[in-house]
């Protein structure tokens, strides 16, 4: 977000109710720059008022060694907890937002916020719904996670392929359309069976009956159903159309 483009209270409410809605995310309070906790999510005042003191003593604290470190004023600081938890620390403009929970879940959560901050959105390619800070329920693990993640932060589920929560069209974390449809080689391989069972039911119609003429229809008629059923039983593969 830059410099130029301030925001209001009200456009950090949809972020905190993200955030507030994912699991492994304990805490996500908004902080003026007195000090002084402006919303807060999943803790009491009190908590959040401690969370506030904490982020502007960080922030004073750091801000100063780092910029001279940098050369510049630091975007944020992530406190390690104890190896698996973090306090993520993130100074915008006048607000300082904090997100304290599992490390793998805060940084998931914090990636679409980050696009949100930018003025970046993600939409599905087919109704376009704003699915920046939509959120997904793992069919794996049934846990909460943003629906931008690619992989379950908690099980590390393959989650990129999903369907949109507002229309139902099979569309990838990015938002782009994915169509399941038959291989080029499911198309051979039908082919090449299809021929061989034609050739071989051919053959033994032509000595059965005698006629060429009925060894080449039932050849005819029985490669194109072998062929048929072996493309049907093909499995389909998951194709993403680019939304460009």
């Amino acid at each position: 977000m830059s410099s130029g483009e301030a925001k209001s209270i009200d456009f950090f409410i949809p972020i905190l109710d993200f955030l507030g809605s994912l699991d492994g995310v304990d805490e996500a309070v908004l902080v003026s720059e007195e000090g002084f906790p402006v919303e807060f999510r999943k803790v009491d005042k009190k908590t959040a008022e401690v969370t506030a003191a904490l982020a502007v003593d960080y922030t004073i604290s750091t801000s100063s060694i780092l910029k001279e470190a940098l050369g510049k004023p630091p975007e944020g600081v992530v406190i390690d907890v104890d190896g698996k938890r973090i306090i993520n620390i993130k100074k915008i403009q006048d607000l300082i937002l904090v997100v304290r929970g599992d490390r793998s879940a805060v940084e998931a959560g914090l990636k679409p916020v980050e696009l949100k901050l930018a003025g970046k959105q993600i939409r599905c390619a087919n109704c376009g719904e704003d699915l920046t800070l939509a959120t997904y329920k793992c069919p794996k693990c049934g846990k909460t996670i943003p629906f931008t993640a690619d992989t379950c932060p908690h099980c590390s589920a393959n989650l990129h392929v999903k369907r949109c929560p507002k229309c139902g069209a099979l569309i990838t974390s990015t938002g782009n359309l994915v169509v399941r449809r038959k291989s080029k080689t499911s198309s051979i391989l039908a082919s090449i069976e299809g021929g061989i069972a034609g050739v071989g039911f051919g053959a033994a119609a032509l000595l059965f009956s005698g006629s060429p003429l009925v060894g080449g229809l039932v050849g005819s008629v029985t490669g194109a159903l072998v062929g048929f059923l072996v493309y049907r039983a093909m499995p389909e593969e998951e194709v993403e159309l680019s939304s460009h």
